[in-house]
């Protein structure tokens, strides 16, 4: 009988023992359920906690930690050094060109006048005395009173985008054909003021051109490509904040 009761309780621990290890298994193998927090990042974007030990997830790396800063009273923001930055009256112009002889930003008119560089980057940033609508009816003025409501405008997909950006949020106006032209970005800064930003769209390098002639294009030392003119961009408006309004 001693015996028995020994195997009995001897069973008994390691049925216990099983439990308890399965049940840490279990646990351990639970997901998390971390508080709803977000960290900001240096480039506007936010991670959350995550992992068993709900922890930060990392920020990704900046990647404009070496940029040159401009500050004005109403706004700061970084550019990349190989970028060149002036200053007209209200207007902030960033560009970049390289030796490359052509006819212009806008070849719509096959007459023979060259240019011996190629502005691959044009961009201008400059805050508007006025609101939202009536700075994109100054500027925009072949919008019709459909492409409104209120104090805001109406999207219309690949013409009329809404834009999201750090602290940015406003909307983006194609205007252009054929490769050339602008892209218009309006940001409501107050009920009074509006930020507009403008990104020239570069003919040579758009797909609209000859596969032969924009690879030759693109085989420039220091040329920025379509795709690189479209990421500087969104990380410049991703580092802009407002110093006053």
């Amino acid at each position: 009988m001693a015996v028995i009761g020994i195997l009995i309780l001897g069973g008994a621990s390691y049925g216990a023992y099983y439990y308890w290890q399965t049940q840490k298994l279990i646990d351990a193998n639970k997901p998390v359920a971390c508080t709803q927090e977000a960290k900001l990042c240096s480039d506007g974007s936010s991670v959350s906690r995550t992992g068993p030990n709900c922890e930060f997830a990392e920020c990704p790396a900046d990647p404009t930690a070496d940029w040159q800063t401009y500050k004005n009273d109403q706004y700061e923001f970084k550019y990349p050094s190989k970028v060149i930055l002036t200053e007209n009256k209200n207007q902030i112009v960033l560009n970049h060109k390289i030796p490359y002889e052509n006819h212009g930003s806008c070849d719509m008119k096959g007459d023979s006048k060259t240019y011996p560089t190629l502005d691959d980057l044009n961009m201008a940033i400059k805050v508007i005395d006025n609101p939202l609508v009536k700075t994109v009816q100054t500027l925009s003025p072949y919008l019709t009173e459909e492409n409104f409501v209120g104090d805001s405008l109406v999207i219309s997909p690949g013409f009329i985008d809404e834009y999201k950006n750090g602290v940015l949020r406003g909307f983006s106006i194609y205007e252009g054909a054929e490769g050339c032209g602008d892209r218009k970005y309006y940001f409501p800064v107050t009920t009074t003021k509006t930020l507009v930003i403008t990104n020239e769209q570069v003919q040579m390098l758009s797909g609209i051109i000859e596969a032969s002639i924009r690879n030759e294009v693109l085989k420039v030392p220091g040329v920025i490509s379509r795709e690189e003119n479209e990421k500087i961009f969104n990380q410049i408006l991703s580092t802009l904040k407002f110093t006053a309004q």
